[in-house]
């Protein structure tokens, strides 16, 4: 058995968010094929068991990616999405900018992307809509330096890819997490 099938094995141990291999196998292809590197994780997370789990699931994926040679390191980058918006315009596009150049070859992880959204209209305020504006198009001229998983509820992901012009193309590769 691979190093791969061996790390993947892992993902049956979970109790909460099961069901998970098959996916993570399918996006490892999708992304060796060059089909699209991107994730959107869907889930309610309400327990601390399953926090648990989806920590170890990112940090798994760091794992999974850089063995099948699609990431150089198997250290995610985790930061919380109001982390990519700026106190003012211009500053959101810097430190997207900066994000995204440190998640260079890793995975990176935005936690809570509905806190860059309203509603289901789109984004929050302008230094949101900034931000993801400049995110958008570092998911698309960077796609090959890293792979961005977004985490948020299953509403908020999909007004996240539905609301947000060009998300949805960038984001193929969907798991929705059981609980």
């Amino acid at each position: 058995m691979s190093n791969l099938n061996v790390i993947l094995e892992k993902l049956d141990s979970f109790e909460i968010l099961t069901g998970l291999k098959d996916d993570v196998k399918k996006i490892v292809d999708s992304i060796k094929k060059g089909e699209n590197n991107h994730i959107a994780i869907k889930g309610n997370i309400e327990s601390s068991k399953a926090i648990e789990e989806l920590n170890e699931l990112i940090k798994l994926l760091g794992i999974i990616f850089k063995e099948a040679g699609i990431i150089e390191f198997d250290d995610p980058k985790v930061i919380q999405a109001y982390d990519l918006k700026g106190a003012f315009l211009g500053l959101s596009k810097d430190k997207v900018i900066k994000i995204t150049e440190e998640a260079k070859g890793h995975i990176l992880f935005i936690d809570d992307i509905n806190h860059m959204l309203v509603n289901e209209n789109g984004a929050a305020d302008p230094y949101a809509k900034e931000a993801l504006d400049v995110l958008l198009s570092n998911l698309e001229n960077k796609k090959d330096e890293f792979v961005c998983v977004a985490f948020g509820s299953p509403n908020n992901i999909d007004n996240f890819l539905n609301k947000i012009l060009g998300m949805s193309p960038r984001f193929k590769n969907i798991i929705t997490l059981s609980k």
